[in-house]
């Protein structure tokens, strides 16, 4: 999908911006360059192809077109980590529950 004035996108804080609030921003975008797009209430400039804000240092701000992407993507991060926490090193699952996730998960050897 291409960025064009006047689209909604949300502008999700990373970086030293976490610091301060990790509120998503809803925005409009005012500018399309060939390389950059700028929108309102901001002064950075936002990369196409990256969709980050473009810095010298760090980007501050990551751009997805919906709320639903980010929310997917928090979602995914959290059952990462407690897939981590649960089959880490030092798992108290059985044999025969570790069989049964298995057998949910449809995990097959690729040869």
């Amino acid at each position: 999908m291409q960025i064009q004035v006047g689209q909604t996108v949300y502008l999700e804080p990373t970086g030293n911006a976490c610091r301060y609030s990790k509120d998503i921003i809803k925005t409009k975008v005012k500018k399309v360059g060939r390389k950059y797009f700028e929108v309102e209430n901001m002064r950075s400039k936002f990369d196409l192809e990256k969709m980050c804000e473009v810095s010298n240092w760090c980007s501050d701000w990551t751009v997805y077109l919906s709320r639903q992407e980010i929310e997917d993507k928090n979602e995914k991060e959290s059952i990462n980590k407690a897939m981590r926490e649960l089959f880490g090193r030092h798992n108290k699952l059985s044999l025969e529950q570790l069989r049964q996730i298995q057998k949910i998960a449809i995990w097959k050897d690729q040869d």
